[in-house]
């Protein structure tokens, strides 16, 4: 409600402190500060985490276990050092280890939402051991701080297929169109769990976005655009598909079969 007010008073032409005042019945300058005290106090540890330097500054480059590893212990509240000796031993495949410093990291800091954060490695990490439940939570909770990770989202859906959680799976996938709406291999993977499901709509809004995009295989395109739509009960927009396939490949055994299952069904 106060949100809407001071649209109604940045409407009527009034400056930002008259519309705090309008709004909230408080001076800016009294917002500002309990404000200012709110982040201080909900944000404590994360703040004194990574003091007055840059949350990046300490892991450019790549990280020297060695290093940060003192660096940690000169400062176990450091944030920085922390990720730094957490990717470290990371990369060296030190996997038990790197969890640990990953998860001490994100106690210091579980609002961070960068693409490399703690998150990030430790959904990684109990995917890779497969421990598929804790690799949904942690990629769940990523998302939750981090809602544009491509690579958390796509990770997210292999693990919930893999738990046998199709739907689960489909939807995050479905969420990457709309970061990167131009890789293809999400489109035809999310249309084939989509089919599976008998999704058919959202099959044939997944095969229109690859045609859409330029395959190489203009005429398999249109094939499986096709057929989502026969499925789908659009027997007319398939036959025209489907000749558009054989526009491309006169000899496409499949299409001429789609064809043929088209023409069965009712469509001349």
């Amino acid at each position: 409600d106060a949100i809407v007010a001071m649209l109604h008073a940045y409407r009527d032409g009034h400056s930002n402190a008259e519309a705090f005042r309008l709004a909230l019945g408080v001076p800016i300058e009294r917002f500002d500060s309990r404000f200012e005290r709110y982040l201080n106090e909900r944000f404590e540890t994360a703040i004194a985490s990574v003091g007055e330097t840059d949350v990046l500054e300490g892991m450019r480059g790549p990280p020297n276990v060695q290093t940060a590893r003192q660096a940690v212990s000169s400062d176990p509240s450091a944030w920085a050092p922390r990720m730094a000796l957490a990717q470290g031993l990371f990369a060296e495949g030190n996997l038990q280890d790197a969890s640990r410093q990953f998860e001490a990291a994100l106690e210091l800091f579980p609002e961070y939402g960068g693409l490399d954060g703690p998150l990030w490695y430790l959904g990684q990490i109990a995917h890779e051991t497969n421990q598929l439940d804790l690799a949904e939570d942690y990629l769940a909770n990523l998302l939750t701080v981090s809602e544009n990770h491509l690579a958390g989202l796509r990770l997210l859906a292999t693990v919930r297929r893999k738990k046998g959680d199709l739907r689960g799976a489909s939807s995050a996938l479905a969420s990457t169109v709309y970061i990167h709406p131009f890789d293809p291999n999400d489109h035809s993977q999310l249309a084939e769990w989509q089919a599976s499901l008998g999704q058919w709509p959202e099959v044939v809004s997944s095969r229109q976005a690859i045609l859409a995009l330029e395959p190489t295989d203009r005429a398999g395109a249109l094939y499986h655009l096709a057929r989502a739509h026969l499925r789908n009960g659009d027997t007319v927009e398939a036959r025209r598909r489907v000749l558009q396939a054989l526009e491309v490949a006169p000899n496409y055994e499949e299409a001429l079969e789609l064809l043929l299952e088209i023409r069965s069904a009712g469509t001349p």
